[in-house]
């Protein structure tokens, strides 16, 4: 049974596990009474410092937890747009009523493909998830000594999210000016919410040259 009155506080909680933006990976000491969970666990594979955990592996969450996952982040397969979900049968069932017109278009290619990668790919993205991580690092090293810029440490995903709010530029701003005058692309942090208008996210993910050169064309401008 419920403790007694819970009802009365009840309410939906998004938690960010492995995200995009990242940084923090979610631990299991603040969860004290949950009834469902749905987990986007996108960026399992890039869990760094602190093992991923899947949150239907918990004690007492098998039976109450949806699993999301996808082929974009892990196997590179982004623009594919194929996903899956796992959990109990009811909870499935409950999904599929709403969810068939979004995914009776998948064609049997990219579900061939999935289902191979699924199946024999794991050395694959274990070499991708090494690479990413160095790349990340790489990243952090160089940006966060950039003028008025500051970022936490990544320990997941292959973004760094940067506060310029020190430069006298909010987002909007600094992305179009780094746009324009240094010819790096980098995206407002207003498209992740409220909250994040001071902030900038970048990829870490092309080769540690590309890497130093944006960087370097940043600090240019900056300094």
């Amino acid at each position: 049974m419920l403790q007694k009155g819970a009802r009365h506080t009840m309410r939906p909680e998004w938690v960010s596990r492995d995200s995009a933006p990242p940084y923090r990976i979610t631990g299991t000491e603040n969860t004290v009474l949950i009834i469902l969970v749905i987990s986007d666990e996108l960026y399992e594979a890039f869990a760094y410092d602190v093992p991923h955990v899947p949150f239907a592996s918990l004690p007492g969450m098998k039976e109450r937890a949806i699993t999301i996952g996808g082929m974009s982040k892990s196997y590179a397969m982004t623009g594919w747009r194929i996903g899956y979900a796992m959990g109990p049968h009811v909870l499935l069932k409950a999904m599929q009523l709403t969810g068939v017109p979004h995914t009776i278009s998948v064609n049997t290619m990219v579900q061939r493909a999935s289902e191979f990668a699924l199946d024999n790919c794991d050395d694959i993205v274990r070499e991708i998830s090494s690479l990413f991580r160095d790349r990340v690092n790489f990243s952090y090293e160089k940006f966060r000594n950039l003028p008025g810029i500051k970022t936490a440490e990544p320990k997941g995903s292959f973004y760094l999210f940067l506060d310029v709010s020190e430069t006298g530029m909010d987002g909007e701003e600094f992305a179009d000016k780094v746009l324009k005058e240094a010819g790096v692309v980098t995206i407002p942090g207003a498209s992740f919410g409220p909250g994040c208008g001071n902030y900038v996210r970048i990829a870490c993910t092309v080769p540690v040259d590309m890497i130093e050169e944006a960087s370097q064309r940043i600090r240019n401008i900056l300094v």
